[in-house]
């Protein structure tokens, strides 16, 4: 694949699968099951605020979005050499379940260091459930 199309691929893919993890972790948090506000908790590592958290954090989840679907995209193209399309969704899917699995279990570990209260405590189901969003999107 060309450079500028697997840039434009991996934008485009980055961009869906973000907008999917970020509605999928806001309605967890809306329903009460668990705190999943991801956008808010990355945004507040920088921030430091819960107020201005939200905006810092929507463009880190989207730049990181894009970077992982680059790196997924690169993997499945390169290294598994896949072509079809149902071989690939379910590579993105493995993939996404491997990265949120990494991410949720080390968040569980750093987050009592985090600089917003509301984002250091880090159960297992807030573990499982960020595993999950990370399937979506895979």
């Amino acid at each position: 694949m060309e450079l500028t199309t697997f840039a434009i691929v991996a934008m485009i893919a980055g961009v869906i699968g973000t907008i999917g993890l970020t509605a999928y972790s806001q309605i967890i948090t809306k329903s009460g099951l668990v705190n999943a506000d991801m956008i808010r908790a990355v945004g507040g590592f920088y921030s430091r605020s819960y107020d201005r958290a939200k905006g810092i954090g929507l463009l880190v989840h989207f730049i990181a979005g894009i970077l992982f679907s680059g790196i997924y995209i690169f993997f499945m193209l390169n290294v598994l050499k896949l072509d079809a399309l149902g071989a690939t969704i379910f590579s993105g899917i493995i993939m996404g379940f491997i990265h949120g699995f990494i991410f949720s279990f080390g968040m569980a570990i750093i987050s009592g260091k985090h600089p917003i209260e509301k984002f250091r405590e880090v159960d297992f189901r807030t573990a499982v459930v960020h595993a999950l969003g990370h399937v979506v999107y895979g």
